[in-house]
């Protein structure tokens, strides 16, 4: 796991709440909007906004059931502009910490996508063909599937 060396106070660089098991079963109002706003950003293209936005959501909101949705937007929102490493490190938050998140086949994924990226097949490798056995009828796997096609293909 990737860790964030940073001197300010961000959302990557505190670890979720240990009381994940007593989040709230229901959202405030305010949750729900601040969770939006980030999100619109998203769907706007604005992916340097829509991260800052779900890093405030993060600081203010630490136990949401949105929490670890917070956590995968902002580190798509990373990894579109190819900030691999903060990208990284929100994919990886979402699979240690929230163990029954619908987000961690896709953040998975994402993952071994980030690793072929940055030339480490054999992890990317890895990662993929581990998602393929744990999630094998989730609508990630034909992505991963088609990544090992092709790496198989570059291999040749």
């Amino acid at each position: 796991t990737i860790t964030l060396q940073s001197s300010s106070p961000n959302a990557e660089d505190q670890e979720p709440s240990d009381s994940l098991a007593l989040r709230p079963t229901t959202v405030s109002l305010g949750e729900q909007a601040a969770y939006d706003h980030a999100f619109n950003m998203l769907k706007q293209s604005r992916y340097e906004d829509a991260a800052e936005e779900f890093a405030n959501f993060l600081r203010q909101y630490r136990n949401s059931q949105l929490t670890d949705d917070a956590w995968y937007w902002m580190a798509e929102a990373h990894y579109v502009t190819r900030d691999f490493e903060r990208a990284l490190i929100g994919f990886n938050t979402v699979v240690s910490y929230f163990v029954n998140s619908s987000r961690i086949p896709a953040s998975r994924l994402k993952i071994g996508y980030i690793q072929y990226e940055t030339s480490d097949y054999e992890g990317s490798r890895e990662t993929l063909t581990q998602l393929l056995r744990d999630f094998p009828a989730h609508r990630v796997a034909v992505s991963a599937e088609a990544r090992l096609k092709k790496m198989d293909r570059e291999r040749q």
